[in-house]
């Protein structure tokens, strides 16, 4: 005999928004490697910014994928992002300081607006 569970406000208002985690993942992995990109590996403050936070960011995106996980670290992961060149001082390299406040912005809005549950669904085709 199997058990029928009903579908919970959470899974359903999770499966509205779980587009944003996909998304997060996608700039979890341009920030890994955007460094190379760029050429700022050679301000060491940037680099282990950008790979450390990324891997975290990809982590922390992927839990989200779970029901109601993860939506809170997401946001708190991106606003770092936007505060770390100041605190880190490599706010002289305009594509580092750009680059991470650019992707801490994104991060921020669409884990945001996940976790307040405001975020509109995929329109389907």
């Amino acid at each position: 005999m199997r058990l029928y569970l009903p579908k919970t406000f959470l899974h359903a208002r999770h499966s509205k928004t779980r587009w944003q985690d996909w998304i997060v993942l996608t700039f979890a992995v341009w920030l890994h490697f955007s460094p190379y990109l760029f050429a700022y590996w050679n301000v060491p403050a940037a680099l282990y910014n950008a790979l450390i936070f990324s891997i975290g960011i990809f982590v922390v995106a992927g839990w989200g994928l779970s029901p109601g996980l993860g939506r809170m670290d997401q946001l708190l992961l991106g606003i770092w992002l936007i505060v770390s060149p100041r605190l880190f001082v490599f706010t002289w390299n305009p594509r580092a300081t750009w680059n991470l406040v650019v992707i801490g912005v994104l991060v921020s809005v669409l884990s945001g607006g996940a976790l307040a549950g405001n975020a509109p669904p995929l329109p389907r085709a």
